[in-house]
């Protein structure tokens, strides 16, 4: 039993306690809740789809690194801007997967690392393609792009609503 005093916190008794635990039960700090552990900015779906995407995206990153020449414009610096939207489309893939965004401490931020870290790998694949090599600034925007469209994947709602409802009720 809690013993009723005059002082500030305990003057509405039990009841006021019992309200204090349960609002605190509800409180939420950048997302995550208190009482069940669940980034609440991220979905809930954890389906074989929702993982077969990224390796999908993942499989034809490999197969373009694997070819001599790239078809692209001969335009100067097009090839970093498709590294940054291909590789910011592969961080909102993986930050789409509820076990990875539950990942400690990085949660969502996770997404990021499999997209920077597949990045290497994908840099580390190109040097054994005759005609193709290595460069650091593609990795730089592989991780850039993955940065920047997780952090707009998490923070703007109407951009995860629309990405997670229903393919015919976006029309």
């Amino acid at each position: 039993m809690i013993p009723q005093t005059n002082g500030f916190f305990w003057s509405g008794g039990y009841g006021r306690l019992k309200r204090l635990a349960a609002s605190m039960t509800r409180f939420t700090l950048a997302g995550v809740s208190l009482d069940s552990g669940k980034n609440l900015n991220q979905p809930t779906t954890s389906s074989f789809r929702t993982i077969a995407w990224p390796l999908l995206l993942m499989t034809v990153i490999f197969y373009a690194s694997s070819q001599s020449k790239v078809a692209a414009p001969d335009v100067s610096g097009i090839d970093k801007l498709g590294h940054f939207l291909v590789y910011g489309w592969l961080g909102i893939l993986w930050a789409r997967i509820s076990w990875l965004t539950r990942l400690k401490p990085l949660g969502a931020w996770s997404a990021v690392v499999v997209a920077s870290l597949y990045g290497i790998t994908d840099e580390f694949h190109q040097s054994f393609t005759p005609g193709r090599g290595v460069e650091i600034a593609d990795w730089f925007m592989d991780t850039f792009g993955a940065l920047t469209a997780v952090a707009i994947y998490i923070r703007w709602h109407g951009l995860r609503r629309w990405l997670e409802g229903a393919l015919f009720a976006r029309i």
